[in-house]
């Protein structure tokens, strides 16, 4: 999702302002930059949110991991081992 938005970014700072600066183009430009800014600030926003998800995904499987080594733990050294 980082990659795409910062294409998305780069690909629109390189089309640069082609709408011209006459009545029209103004009115455009005046609709269309708040927009631009407020889909970058969400789509930057989401790749937060996706990292922060991942980031508790893997807090959360390491947790379920050690548990399980540590009931595991508990079988072996009760002797005899699982059967």
């Amino acid at each position: 999702m980082a990659k795409a938005a910062e294409k998305l970014k780069h690909s629109l700072d390189g089309l640069g302002e082609p709408w011209g600066d006459d009545e029209q183009g103004k009115k455009f430009e005046g609709v269309y930059s708040p927009h631009r800014t407020q889909i970058e600030r969400a789509a930057h926003a989401l790749v937060k949110g996706l990292e922060s998800i991942g980031k508790a995904m893997k807090d959360m499987a390491d947790n379920h991991e050690e548990a399980d080594r540590s009931n595991a733990s508990g079988f072996t050294s009760q002797g005899g081992g699982v059967h």
